[in-house]
């Protein structure tokens, strides 16, 4: 027998304890599923790891949805080229009606919400591999197809009432259930975790107030981020533009070749498959003294889904109404990328001259996200943004190092106010 005065529920996205609390509380189908597999290095093609390593890769499918890969550490977590496993996840519209013939496992047994590994059925696989070079990238179908044993999950919202039962509270996907596209998972669970530690603390003594304050907050941060993921289309939609017509240098609207960090989307297939490696510097962060707020909002710049949401990903960072504006009037029916490149780099030089620093940099910035590997430009123009933001932030150089990592190094900024009361490492990971 263990006391306690408060046990805190972290029990997962499945949670026995709120489902015992909450029996009458469904999850709701988001429309599709998330198709996920690994594959040992040592197991792949040479081919596909050459071509996805040290790469996050994207790739839209034709119809609807998409794909990604990248990889991750093997057995023992183990980071050694030849010992790291290949990850990919594919988000797969599937209609409501069908999900339970597709939940069916190879012994026959039918499943709530996902099909474990090694439980997909061979006749199941094979469609999702005919799927995926219909449908994919032809490396990524590759990639799929040396996949043995892919697994499932369908993927949904939980949006619960109630998050503290007495003296026991939820955390984390305990609570509530967010989809994927709001990489907020592991956020959210830290955010729970500070609000309680925070509320029980301003409480003193009081526990049941304390738990009270809890929930309340985060309840309202729960529905506000599914609110979020519906308002923002976050779920898998058709693409707008038909690659068909736009022909090959176009936005790639339907089957998008893989998007790399700080390479050029929608570069042909014969450019993209040798040993290129993304540029290595990372963007700096203002200072913790310097008070920053971010706008909400998504708004329609482009009919190109993924160019639309670059263009908002980079008026995100500087909040300058003005850039939406600009990029309405200039880019919105652009469909090939010297144009767009050319326009984006113009809106730049010409806020720069009004110095309009911070805009005009991040304009250079979405420019050179653009710009092919090969492109002369590419370079000077990530170097330019980079002295801009220093400049902008007031960032001395002193503050950038090199940390020998592999054969390599990572860049990194050390930013310290005059009374720090601590040591924060944020690392952006390879999709940020």
């Amino acid at each position: 027998m263990v006391e306690a005065d408060v046990l805190v529920v972290a029990d997962g996205a499945q949670s026995p304890t709120r489902r015992r609390f909450l029996p009458d509380l469904v999850s709701t189908y988001a429309g599709y599923v998330a198709w996920r597999g690994t594959l040992d290095e040592a197991e792949a093609p040479p081919e596909l790891v050459r071509f996805f390593d040290d790469t996050f890769t994207f790739s839209e499918a034709r119809s609807a949805g998409h794909i990604l890969a990248y990889f991750i550490p093997g057995d023992g977590a183990d980071t050694t080229p030849g010992k790291r496993r290949l990850n990919w996840v594919w988000y797969v519209g599937v209609g409501e009606a069908d999900l339970p013939r597709l939940l069916i496992d190879r012994d026959g047994r039918q499943h709530h919400a996902s099909l474990p590994l090694g439980g997909t059925p061979d006749g199941t696989t094979a469609d999702l591999r005919d799927l995926a070079r219909r449908e994919v990238h032809p490396m990524l179908a590759a990639l799929v197809a040396a996949t043995r044993q892919p697994f499932l999950q369908t993927i949904v919202d939980v949006v619960p009432v109630r998050t503290v039962f007495g003296r026991v509270c939820l955390l984390g996907d305990a609570a509530f259930v967010v989809r994927p596209h709001t990489a907020g998972a592991t956020a959210k669970a830290v955010r729970d975790a500070t609000t309680l530690a925070r509320a029980l603390k301003l409480a003193d003594r009081n526990v049941d107030a304390g738990l009270s304050s809890f929930e309340e907050t985060q309840i309202e941060f729960g529905r506000g981020l599914v609110d979020y993921v519906h308002t923002t289309k976050s779920h898998v939609s058709p693409p707008s533009i038909d690659a068909a017509i736009l022909g090959a240098s176009s936005f790639r609207g339907y089957c998008r070749p893989p998007f790399r960090a700080s390479d050029a989307l929608g570069e042909p297939a014969a450019d993209v498959a040798g040993d290129r490696k993304p540029n290595a510097m990372i963007e700096p962060f203002a200072p913790a003294s310097r008070a920053i707020s971010f706008p909400v909002g998504y708004h329609d710049l482009h009919p190109d889904i993924s160019v639309n949401f670059q263009l908002n990903r980079f008026y995100g960072w500087v909040g300058d109404d003005s850039m939406l504006t600009e990029m309405r009037a200039t880019v919105t029916g652009v469909s090939d990328y010297p144009t767009f490149t050319k326009i984006i780099l113009d809106l730049g030089e010409k806020a720069l001259a009004r110095r309009e620093t911070l805009k005009g940099a991040y304009y250079l910035r979405l420019a050179e996200f653009f710009l092919f590997a090969t492109d002369p430009r590419k370079l000077p123009t990530r170097q330019r943004f980079l002295d801009l933001i220093l400049d902008h932030f007031q960032i001395p150089s002193t503050t950038y190092s090199r940390i020998p990592y592999g054969s390599g190094w990572l860049a990194a900024y050390r930013l310290a106010p005059a009374r720090p009361k601590g040591t924060l490492v944020v690392f952006g990971g390879f999709d940020s």
